[in-house]
């Protein structure tokens, strides 16, 4: 992050890191409520090949790249996307519905390689 932060000139917000480890991290899909408790106190999933992971999260996310956000590196970002949000909400609510949309997915699939390959 330190990378982008030097190469882009502006620091990426980090809004949680994946995978992390905790006695409140969702060991699946069903254990997210529509709206946790504390977003904060949710620390993630432990991940075995991320690697794919993140590459099946890129797949599923790819209709929402922002292909057209022009970085000042002259660099297209694939890890920018626009999610679509409801009409009607502020700002801060409308990028805390794009966060739990792309969460899902991060989730999911975490959750899938987990079931597949065994805990990390």
């Amino acid at each position: 992050m330190n990378e982008w932060s030097d190469k882009c000139g502006s620091p990426p917000i980090l809004i949680e890191v994946f995978p992390e480890q905790g006695d409140l991290a969702p060991k699946s899909e069903s254990d997210l409520a529509e709206s946790p408790i504390d977003d904060k106190d949710l620390t993630g999933l432990r991940c075995r090949y991320a690697h794919r992971v993140e590459r099946l999260i890129h797949i599923e996310l790819k209709p929402f790249h922002d292909k057209d956000h022009v970085c000042t590196c002259k660099t297209a970002h694939r890890e920018w996307f626009m999610v679509p949000h409801k009409a009607g909400l502020k700002e801060s609510q409308q990028m805390d519905q794009a966060w739990q949309q792309i969460r899902r997915v991060i989730v999911h699939w975490m959750a899938y390689m987990e079931r597949v390959y065994g805990p990390g």
